[in-house]
């Protein structure tokens, strides 16, 4: 059971429920000790695509959305499959399809190697590299190997 003010917050954004997002969004910053990254990130990781707009164009209001944060939630829109928050995230909130800052891997990466065909098809179509090396020294074929992806792999 959620109990503070964030955790009831993402809660509300991991349900998709807007109207209750937007009544806590609000809050003041003391009631509610969440950046935006972190909201972001849940939104898109539960594919709610209404919530993800709703935290980027409301971004002056609470802080500022850091550009990892927008890349981190690619990448995890990306392995889970979360196609319209993904079109959302490269189309309109023109999130670039380049490695992360930590460790070099990509939002194709992370599809490839959850096997996730039309996120990795959507991404090499927006000429996402497929040469770009993590890290770890691999790429987005290697990691779909790896996991047994094997039609992501063919991709």
């Amino acid at each position: 059971m959620a109990s503070t003010n964030s955790e009831v917050f993402l809660d509300a954004v991991r349900r998709g429920d807007l109207d209750e997002v937007k009544r806590l969004w609000v809050l003041p910053f003391g009631f509610m000790c969440l950046s935006p990254g972190i909201a972001l990130r849940a939104a898109a990781g539960a594919g709610h695509v209404h919530i993800v707009e709703y935290l980027l164009l409301g971004k002056t209001e609470r802080g500022v959305i850091h550009q990892y944060d927008l890349d981190l939630s690619t990448c995890n829109a990306a392995s889970r499959g979360r196609m319209a928050v993904v079109r959302y995230l490269v189309e309109q909130a023109k999130a670039p399809l380049r490695p992360l800052e930590n460790d070099g891997s990509t939002a194709l990466m992370f599809a490839a190697g959850k096997d996730q065909t039309e996120a990795v098809q959507y991404l090499l179509d927006r000429k996402s590299s497929v040469n770009a090396i993590d890290k770890y020294n691999r790429t987005a074929l290697s990691i779909a190997s790896g996991n047994r992806a094997a039609k992501a792999a063919e991709i």
